[in-house]
Formats: C-alpha cells, sequence, structure tokens
C-alpha cells in the first residue's frame, strides 16, 4: 500500500512537471494561452484533477477488490470521457476557437489517457501488492 500511494505522488508530481514543460513550450513557440476561451491552467488542472481522482478511486477498488480494478477503470474513462466533452464542447466544436486550442485540449485529454492507463496497468500487473 505505501508503494502505491507514493506512485499517487509520483504521478501527481510529473503532473505538474509536464505543466512546467507545456507553459514553456507555449511561451517558446509564442503561443498566447491568454486569446484561449479557457485559460490553459484551468484546463490542465482540471485534467490533472480528475486524473488524481480517478487514480485514488483505482487505488481505493483496488484495496476493496483488486479483481475490478480493469472495470471499474473502464467506467470511470468512460464517464471521464462524457463529463471532458460536455465541458469542452466549445472549444473543440467552436466556430470562433483557435486551432491550437483545440489541439491542446484534445492533447491533454490524451496525454492523461495514458498517463491512467500506464498507472492501471501497474496497479494490475501488482495485485498481489496492493494489499501490503
Amino acid at each position: 500500500m505505501k508503494g502505491n500511494a507514493v506512485s499517487i505522488a509520483i504521478y501527481a508530481f510529473v503532473i505538474f512537471l509536464f505543466y512546467f514543460i507545456l507553459s514553456n513550450i507555449f511561451k517558446f513557440a509564442q503561443i498566447d494561452v491568454n486569446l484561449f476561451q479557457v485559460s490553459f491552467s484551468k484546463v490542465y488542472f482540471l485534467f490533472a484533477f480528475s486524473s488524481l481522482a480517478m487514480l485514488g478511486i483505482l487505488f481505493v477498488v483496488g484495496i476493496k477488490n483488486k479483481d475490478n480494478i480493469g472495470y471499474t477503470f473502464m467506467l470511470l474513462t468512460f464517464i471521464k470521457l462524457f463529463g471532458t466533452y460536455f465541458f469542452g464542447k466549445d472549444i473543440v466544436q467552436g466556430p470562433n476557437v483557435i486551432l491550437s486550442e483545440k489541439w491542446t485540449y484534445i492533447t491533454l485529454f490524451f496525454l492523461f489517457l495514458v498517463f491512467e492507463t500506464a498507472f492501471t496497468i501497474y496497479l494490475l500487473s501488482n495485485k498481489d501488492e496492493i494489499e501490503d
């Protein structure tokens, strides 16, 4: 259990490290994120918070019933997909949206999906260690 809590802490650190890197990439590429409909910080931290909450739920499910981690991951990913679509519908489908904002939103969704999948694979591969 201690190792998985450390893994979540490392995951949180990586999330904030990527925020710092992406912010600097925008500055270097001279992309004005102030023109975005929804600020980059809000979108990034929405994804970060939902991802950390999802991983926390997966961790708790793994402690209670380790055989349901995969099903819970699929359900939470489905819920997150629709939640992020409804939150960002104007960003993805809006007529007056900057192309870089659309790509940023979609890229962040898939970036966090990759992180969540990797963490879920870690939990599934260490099923026996979750209860320790």
